[in-house]
């Protein structure tokens, strides 16, 4: 006897371009669809019709489980001999992604047991498959990995990877980009996440290292800026990663990192102006204290405005060369940092800030010629012997 699908849960492991397209098809056959995708957040597929959960959850719901994520070391065998006994007797199997994410000796005992009430398989471990017994089981579907193996799809996709081309040329939004988040790259898109990668990198290099936990409000002053908070708030913490942590994050990896090193962008507020160019300005907090900065682009690049109520009147850019100095007002010892520096020609030019009226320290940035770690012996003994008397001094990591 058969089974109806009205009425049934489907589990959808992965909720990519085609675990959404599954969900669509599916729900129209009366499908109840619940998922899994530590990249799509709750309220983005609610969208879509399915409810996101954990997938301890999902097991002893789904009547049926599909699955359509890549092989990676997280996905090798997730469906085991231990998922299969959390799961509902009868529990049925689609695996039409990648061989490997489904233990196939799993498997073939959860169908012998009755524990599992049918599989349909397009891939396996091994290509040509050498597991006869579960081949020919009579609960299992098996077919030769056809994929998008129709003249149609053959045809579509190529089609689609031109058009793509033609958009990267023309410097349209690109869609579909693998492992990038929510949102399309496009000129614009690249130079917002570059002055937040540059800023988040920037005021976590403020803070002593001792600082473990760090929060940061973000103020966007710009057009066109609805629905990208993702965007900044992302890139804001690429940028806190490679300062503090010498990390090398992306979109994708990004947010998870910053939560295990105690990084967190609690609000990005949106503030429309009318002007091409944009403005941020970034408040960072820990237990000890709280910095705000601010930067703009400048011909596309981050320029530095404001530290902690400092003014720069001429706008440093915001590079990998730049030394931070804080210390008194055009004092000895920060002119000697700068003097051993130009001794040795490892200085491009200098901006100084204003002194805040509340304050007795100004800011310096120095771009210098190179990495301080790779100056010659003799500047760096001498740079920390001189420094050791500033209120603060580092070099940016971008």
């Amino acid at each position: 006897m058969a089974n109806e699908l009205d009425g049934k849960t489907l589990a959808i492991i992965g909720l990519g371009r085609i675990g959404r397209e599954v969900a669509h098809r599916m729900q129209s056959f009366g499908m109840k669809t619940i998922g899994f995708d530590p990249l799509v957040p709750a309220e983005e597929s609610i969208k879509f019709g399915v409810e996101s959960m954990e997938l301890e959850k999902i097991w002893p719901l789904a009547d049926y489980i599909t699955v359509h994520t890549p092989l990676i070391p997280q996905t090798k065998n997730m469906i085991n001999t231990e998922v299969f006994a959390k799961c509902r007797k009868g529990v049925k199997i689609i695996n039409c992604a990648r061989g490997g994410i489904v233990d196939e000796a799993a498997l073939l005992g959860a169908l012998e047991s009755g524990q599992c009430g049918g599989a349909g398989l397009d891939v396996y471990t091994e290509e040509p498959p050498k597991c006869t017994d579960l081949l020919q089981h009579p609960k299992l579907i098996c077919t030769p990995h056809l994929g998008a193996s129709t003249h149609e799809a053959q045809s579509r996709v190529a089609e689609e990877i031109a058009q793509q081309f033609v958009s990267l040329h023309k410097g349209n939004p690109i869609h579909g980009i693998v492992n990038s988040p929510a949102f399309s790259l496009s000129k614009s898109h690249s130079q917002w996440a570059k002055i937040s990668k540059t800023l988040g990198a920037f005021v976590s290099m403020l803070f002593p290292k001792t600082d473990k936990d760090i929060s940061v409000v973000a103020n966007v002053y710009g057009r066109d800026l609805k629905r990208k908070e993702i965007l900044f708030s992302t890139a804001i913490l690429i940028g806190m990663l490679k300062q503090r942590c010498n990390v090398d994050a992306n979109f994708v990896n990004a947010p998870t990192l910053a939560r295990d090193s105690g990084f967190q962008v609690t609000q990005v507020i949106n503030n429309h102006i009318s002007l091409d160019n944009i403005s941020l300005e970034l408040t960072a907090t820990s237990l000890t204290e709280t910095h705000t900065v601010l930067a703009t682009l400048n011909n596309g690049e981050p320029a530095l405005c404001n530290i902690d109520n400092c003014q720069f009147k001429t706008v440093p850019f915001l590079s990998d060369d730049l030394i931070f100095l804080k210390g008194p007002n055009a004092s000895e010892v920060t002119a000697k940092v700068i003097g051993i520096l130009a001794e040795f020609g490892l200085v491009h030019n200098v901006a100084w800030g204003e002194r805040p009226k509340d304050s007795e320290s100004c800011w310096c940035a120095v771009h210098a010629v190179g990495k301080v770690d790779s100056m010659p012996e003799e500047v760096i003994q001498q740079l920390e012997s001189a420094s050791r008397y500033l209120d603060f001094w580092a070099q940016l990591k971008l």
